[in-house]
């Protein structure tokens, strides 16, 4: 799923095709699925959520996955904060931790390596455990 058709393209020139692969072009506020899915997966995506819709984005994101969601985005120590006019940096944990479905939140540090450094990325993997549910 991806809001740009472009990147949706580009994604689908990488994939045999397969009748159980489906790419679906939305955003996650009107993306309409009927069921859940062993993993959910989100990259760089959340950071671009307005600060009024983070947790009803975060809860669905949660609400899609029948155990795990992993989240990659930007990362840093300290407040909730605008980067850029649609960049937002949060606390990603404290966001995940306050959804009632959710067991727990573990954050991995994301480090690229040099020859004889480490960059930091300032980005960060975000383990969600969901509460296991009867369906």
């Amino acid at each position: 799923m991806d809001m740009s058709s472009e990147q949706l393209a580009n994604a689908k020139s990488y994939v045999k095709k397969s009748d159980k692969i489906r790419f679906i072009e939305s955003d996650i506020q009107s993306l309409q699925l009927d069921r859940k899915y062993d993993l959910v997966l989100a990259v760089s995506a959340l950071l671009h959520i307005l600060p009024g819709e983070i947790e009803q984005v975060a809860g669905r994101l949660v609400s899609l996955s029948k155990r795990q969601v992993i989240n990659v985005d930007y990362y840093e120590d300290g407040p909730s904060r605008q980067l850029a006019p649609h960049n937002f940096m949060r606390r990603y944990e404290a966001i995940y931790q306050s959804l009632p479905s959710v067991e727990g939140v573990k954050r991995v540090p994301v480090g690229k390596k040099k020859a004889f450094s480490t960059l930091n990325a300032k980005q960060s993997l975000f383990h969600v455990l969901v509460a296991a549910s009867d369906q």
